[in-house]
């Protein structure tokens, strides 16, 4: 009789140890709570609006039309109106054989003059001027284009890395939770003798390593952040959290598509291009000092040194020839045809570069499609291994390093699932960088993200390929 009840009295004892550690667990657990949250579109619209380089980039564009604008007025006439006084020692005189002096005019002489020049031909170098400077407006639009993309792309890459730290830091902390709450189990069972002192022993050091980990994670969560506040030129709150993203519109998954549209598209391509017709033009302004020159000029005088009201105009018709100029001119439209020539070359290794970023992004989309699939289902079975363990353990017939396996391998397959999301997206965000496209596509998204139906995605994305293909 005596046995039984102290059989009784340890049951209810072990009730109500358990009974207060699950209340202890559920009360120590992380809240998660919601702070002001921050859209990828907000931090790229930011960036593009104070990044001190695209606003160089700006300005660079600003200068090369001023220059525009100022080749454009060589071939216009040119007025001047000048005007002239001079005190002379003695009035101009003369004398006839044995007379004296006689002086006329006066000492004083004010002349005023109006001139007017116009250009008539130049040998084309006037106008292959005009062009050449055309097309640097059109290189430094194309470069403000390519600094756009590449500084989205960073902006896109920071947001990610804050949410992948995010995603980690929950990870880290949940993972220290359920620790710390084994840990508490395995003090219980302590008292009861069902454990040794070394089972508990080794979960504290798990405790200590989750709670490094957690460390680590809340470091990379302010690192990404100040990387991205650096971008986008801006603090964020201490309680900032980011809104989920993907893709609605999808990039071409076809390779020759894609090299299709980022020979229409890709800014820098359409910068190369524009520089080898500025070096043709170049060098035919060049050729235009070895060909003749022909410019008129019209004078306009008002006084004279022997009547200050006496007017007069002439009319002069020039014509030049380059003789002789020690190679100056054929020295320069030389050099015009190497700097084409190099252009040239420096497209064709632009488009290799681009191909290969091409075919790398698409095999990247294709190995992160791979692994998230494998991770979702590891994770799966993570789980399910850690449900059925737990339920070991509290039977007592598992071992509290059986669980340190199990959560260790939860939090690493979780761990795996993330990378593998993050990763596609990031895949699919270079392939669209690739293509020179990666801003439109955002935006698009943006705006698809009120109306995401399947016929909408289909219009958005034809609407993106046909700008670069009408471009």
């Amino acid at each position: 009789m005596s046995l039984r009840c102290m059989t009784l009295f340890l049951c209810f004892a072990f009730l109500v140890l358990y009974s207060g550690f699950l209340t202890e667990c559920f009360a120590d657990q992380p809240q998660s709570h919601e702070g002001k949250e921050v859209s990828l579109l907000d931090c790229v619209t930011k960036a593009l609006q104070s990044n001190p380089k695209l606003l160089s980039k700006i300005d660079e564009r600003r200068a090369a039309k001023s220059r525009y604008k100022q080749a454009k007025t060589a071939n216009q006439p040119r007025i001047k109106a000048e005007e002239t006084f001079t005190r002379m020692r003695e009035p101009l005189s003369f004398a006839l054989p044995g007379a004296p002096q006689m002086a006329i005019g006066d000492d004083k002489l004010q002349i005023k003059t109006l001139r007017v020049s116009q250009p008539l031909y130049t040998g084309g170098k006037i106008e292959n001027s005009i062009k050449a400077a055309g097309s640097e407006v059109n290189i430094r639009r194309f470069s403000e284009v390519q600094h756009r993309e590449a500084l989205t792309c960073q902006v896109v890459e920071a947001y990610i890395s804050v949410m992948k730290a995010n995603a980690f830091q929950q990870i880290a902390s949940q993972a220290l939770y359920d620790t710390e709450g084994h840990a508490r189990q395995v003090e219980n069972m302590l008292l009861f003798g069902s454990v040794v002192r070394n089972d508990l022993l080794k979960i504290q050091v798990s405790v200590s390593e989750r709670k490094e980990n957690l460390i680590r994670a809340n470091n990379a969560t302010k690192l990404s952040c100040n990387f991205l506040e650096n971008l986008i030129g801006e603090e964020l709150p201490d309680d900032v959290t980011t809104a989920e993203f993907s893709y609605m519109v999808m990039p071409p998954a076809d390779e020759k598509k894609a090299m299709e549209l980022a020979r229409n598209n890709h800014p820098a391509l359409l910068a190369m291009r524009e520089s080898l017709r500025m070096h043709r033009f170049a060098a035919r302004a060049a050729k235009g000092d070895l060909l003749p020159t022909i410019g008129l000029q019209w004078n306009l005088n008002s006084g004279t040194q022997l009547n200050e009201s006496q007017s007069n105009w002439d009319a002069t018709l020039y014509v030049g020839f380059n003789i002789f100029d020690a190679g100056e001119a054929r020295a320069k439209v030389k050099e015009a045809k190497i700097g084409h020539q190099k252009a040239v070359h420096d497209l064709e290794g632009l488009e290799r570069d681009i191909s290969l970023a091409v075919q790398q992004a698409l095999l990247q989309i294709e190995e992160a499609k791979a692994r998230l699939e494998v991770a979702k289902e590891a994770e799966a079975q993570a789980k399910e291994s850690m449900r059925l363990t737990e339920e070991s353990f509290k039977a007592g017939s598992a071992t509290s390093q059986s669980l340190l396996d199990d959560e260790t391998a939860l939090v690493a397959a979780e761990q795996r699932r993330i990378t593998a999301e993050f990763d596609r997206i990031l895949a699919e965000t270079h392939l669209w960088f690739s293509i020179g496209g990666l801003e439109r596509a955002l935006f698009s998204t943006a705006q698809l993200s009120v109306c995401a139906s399947e016929a909408s995605i289909a219009t958005m994305t034809q609407e993106i390929f046909a700008t670069g293909e009408n471009k």
